[in-house]
């Protein structure tokens, strides 16, 4: 959708605003109801999510990531960097681990919606977006920081997955350039693989201490493992339900 066709505001009468859906022209009285519409009957126009899109570099608003690329591009000059693949069955989770490993980034699901037979899943930088602590918040902030840049980073995977005879044939499209925040890997979160690893000698009654040294002797620049912390174990005890 270009930014020529943005959403519009139309009144039906005093005080009513209603939204327009700019495909197919049908309105609706709530934007959360537009949003909704569009992720459900043109998932493939766009990624439409509730909040701004905010562009790091000037802090400009866009109501679609494809507006925010097309913006960086052209009043910013960034290079953007798509690219598809086609996948089978749980071959894109290994290749998105890969791709999350390779680039020091991470991706997390935003949303998904169906649509004659397909599934469309829409992934996000992690580091996309804003804090919002609330104010009796019985938790202290983290002393690195939040995770969230602030702004929209541009980096996405959109998904399409189509099953056929019990077959998943997942075709991807991928921008790769981040904005608005570093690749820091203190900021990404363990992998799967590696809290299994961890949770492993959790449940081998290994001492929290011992694990933590180990993960130093590991340590690596563009690694997370080695940042481990005693807050990750207990995590881990938490969620695989392993005795400390």
């Amino acid at each position: 959708m270009s930014s020529e066709n943005s959403i519009q505001r139309p009144f039906s009468g005093p005080n009513k605003p209603t939204f327009s859906c700019q495909k197919c022209g049908i309105t609706v009285g709530f934007k959360k109801n537009l949003y909704a519409h569009m992720r459900k009957f043109h998932p493939e126009e766009d990624v439409v999510i509730s909040n701004n899109q905010v562009c790091g570099l000037c802090k400009e608003t866009f109501h679609t990531i494809v507006n925010l690329h097309e913006h960086l591009q052209k009043k910013h000059e960034v290079k953007l960097n798509f690219s598809s693949e086609t996948f089978y069955s749980e071959d894109f989770l290994k290749w998105k681990e890969k791709i999350e490993l390779e680039s020091r980034s991470s991706f997390f699901l935003r949303n998904t919606s169906q649509k004659v037979g397909v599934k469309f899943s829409y992934y996000v930088c992690h580091r996309s977006g804003y804090s919002n602590p609330k104010l009796n918040r019985a938790r202290h902030m983290k002393a690195s920081g939040s995770v969230r840049c602030g702004c929209t980073c541009p980096a996405v995977i959109n998904v399409s997955t189509h099953t056929v005879e019990e077959v998943k044939e997942i075709t991807i499209q991928y921008q790769s350039a981040h904005v608005g925040h570093e690749l820091e890997v203190g900021k990404l979160h363990l992998s799967e693989t590696e809290k299994s690893s961890l949770a492993s000698s959790l449940c081998l009654g290994i001492p929290m201490a011992t694990i933590l040294d180990k993960t130093r002797e590991e340590y690596s620049h563009t690694k997370r493992f080695g940042l481990t912390t005693r807050k990750d174990l207990h995590n881990i005890c938490r969620d695989k339900q392993i005795a400390k």
